[in-house]
């Protein structure tokens, strides 16, 4: 379904030239160690991750360094196939 999310999302889908699209899991792992920089506990990580053990969710933080950019991402209306107010 991550796939099907990117495509709906109008997502880059080829990346640049000599990188690979990113998966869901680099993803996850990315906003999760984005999460811890930006001040949230490690325990309220844990709970978004869904994860069981603090251990699990640590183990995300030690070996997922992602090389990332950071990107603006405006959602208009026509993506989100409507007006939330």
């Amino acid at each position: 379904m991550y796939t099907e999310a990117r495509i709906a999302a109008k997502v880059q889908l080829e990346p640049p030239a000599g990188r690979r699209s990113s998966t869901f899991h680099q993803v996850r792992s990315l906003a999760s160690k984005l999460a811890l920089d930006a001040g949230y506990e490690l325990k309220v990580v844990q709970h978004a991750m869904a994860h069981e053990n603090e251990n699990t969710t640590k183990v995300y933080q030690d070996e997922h360094e992602l090389p990332h950019d950071q990107v603006a991402i405006v959602f208009t209306k026509e993506l989100l196939g409507g007006d939330f107010k």
